[in-house]
Formats: structure tokens, C-alpha cells, sequence
């Protein structure tokens, strides 16, 4: 038995005009992004979140800027799987205070900054820039620059699952976006002049 869902071809509202209920019009799927999070919820049960994993030769490192509602966490983690090394750091905000994540996914500029950990993350036309330096739990520094390049006629996956008129999920992926710049972890700097899956 196969199944159908709605594909999104215009622009919609993610909720309603109370910003709670979901807006049926948005109910479905699209190959891009099409949906405005015009998302107010319920405090303590409203989430959102970004998330970049870039994968090199010898290293994947993942970013997550996270805004539950009673914290936020902003983390960056990495780990070589051929020598099994890993580390990175994370931070929790009480309240999330400082993270706001745009209403219109992929646009805009991210910006947090610690003692321990900063991360931007910086949306343009083509391309999203991803910046991070940090110190490792003894004392060891690291840095990222990646320039996440979108090229034309990419397209990504894009759903709204609804649990109930209140309660839903709104993902957006993007898959084998080309992937260049540096990374050093350690003393120990990778780089990639050409772009890497």
C-alpha cells in the first residue's frame, strides 16, 4: 500500500495567526524551504534547533545551537573514527538567554560567544559560513572555518509531522552540501581546498 503527503509549493505559515495551532495549509512536505516558524507555543514545551555535521577525510565535527525554552545549548563536538579521538565542548544557557533562531530557517546570522566555546553561523544566498573556536576540557584550543556551499537547483527535505492540532515537528535536511575550509584540533590543522562530502 503506498501512501501520499501534500507537497508545498508556496511560501506558508507554519501556525496560525496565535502561533500555536498548526496552520493546516502547512502540513506536508516541500524540496525546499518554504516554511515561516512563526512558532510563539507553549513555554517549556517549545524547541528549536539548528544542527551542522561536516564530514573531511579524517574528521566529522558537529555544531548544535539549541533554544528549549528553559535552557539553551550550544555544543561542538568532533571525532577522528580512524583513531577514535574525540572531543569539543559544550555550553548551557539558563533560559536560552541570547539564542535567538530566526522564524525563517537558513537566514540571518547565529552568533554565541563564551569563554569556552563561540560559534556563528552566517546564512547567505549560496552558501552558509560556519565559525567556532573553543577550548577542549584541558585547555587544548580549537577553531573551524567551513564555508557549506548550496549549489544551484540543491534541493532538501523539508516535513511537517503533526502529532496534534498543538503539538508537531517541523525538520528541514539538507543532505551532501560540498564543504570547504579548516579545522584544528589539537595543534593538528585539516584542511580542504576542494569541496568533500
Amino acid at each position: 500500500m503506498s501512501t501520499g503527503e501534500h507537497e508545498i509549493l508556496e511560501p506558508v505559515d507554519h501556525c496560525d495567526e496565535d502561533g500555536i495551532a498548526l496552520n493546516l495549509s502547512a502540513q506536508g512536505w516541500s524540496r525546499r524551504i518554504l516554511h515561516r516558524t512563526n512558532l510563539a507555543g507553549r513555554w517549556g514545551r517549545t524547541k528549536r534547533w539548528d544542527c551542522w555535521a561536516i564530514q573531511a577525510e579524517h574528521i566529522i565535527v558537529a555544531i548544535m545551537v539549541a533554544d528549549i525554552d528553559y535552557l539553551g545549548l550550544v555544543t561542538l563536538d568532533w571525532i577522528e573514527p580512524d583513531s577514535h579521538r574525540s572531543g569539543g565542548r559544550s555550553v548551557t544557557i539558563p533560559l536560552g538567554s541570547g539564542i535567538d533562531l530566526s522564524d525563517d530557517p537558513a537566514t540571518g546570522r547565529l552568533d554565541f560567544d563564551s569563554r569556552s566555546l563561540g560559534v556563528s553561523i552566517i546564512c547567505g544566498d549560496n552558501s552558509t559560513e560556519l565559525l567556532a573556536h573553543w577550548k577542549e576540557r584541558h585547555g587544548a584550543s580549537g577553531s573551524l572555518s567551513v564555508t557549506v556551499a548550496e549549489p544551484e537547483g540543491h534541493e532538501s527535505l523539508n516535513v511537517v509531522i503533526p502529532w496534534s492540532p498543538t503539538q508537531f515537528q517541523f525538520t528541514s535536511k539538507h543532505q551532501a552540501r560540498p564543504a570547504i575550509g579548516s579545522i584544528t584540533v589539537e595543534g593538528r590543522t585539516e584542511r580542504s581546498t576542494d569541496p568533500v562530502d
